[in-house]
């Protein structure tokens, strides 16, 4: 059984790709989430034509990585953040159910008695 490609992120659908690399549609889907070359980021060349290195073009480059390294760790952070809140929420939620259910429990029984 194949897993919803539509579904996964896709952080998730390009590990699937790696794993299972002649699965074609999933390919397809990884492809067409791709950001177009006209949003893409163009740098210019790290090095002249005759391959010397173009200080100011790499520097640019390493602080462009740096800066969408922070942007994914920040991502991750307030991803990890909301899933806590979820677990703690339901886990509460869970307690006031609980709780509820044992009072109506005890209720009855005392007007049982």
């Amino acid at each position: 059984m194949k897993p919803n490609f539509a579904q996964m992120s896709r952080s998730e659908l390009k590990a699937y790709v790696r794993r299972n690399r002649d699965d074609l549609e999933a390919l397809d889907i990884l492809v067409s989430r791709r950001t177009p070359d006209s949003e893409a980021t163009w740098y210019a060349p790290m090095v002249t034509a005759e391959g010397v290195p173009i200080e100011e073009n790499i520097q640019l480059a390493v602080e462009a990585i740096q800066e969408r390294i922070a942007l994914e760790r920040e991502q991750e952070s307030i991803r990890s953040i909301t899933e806590a809140t979820k677990a703690f929420v339901h886990k509460e939620m869970m307690k006031s159910v609980e709780s509820r259910e044992e009072k109506k429990k005890i209720n009855q029984e005392s007007r049982n008695e």
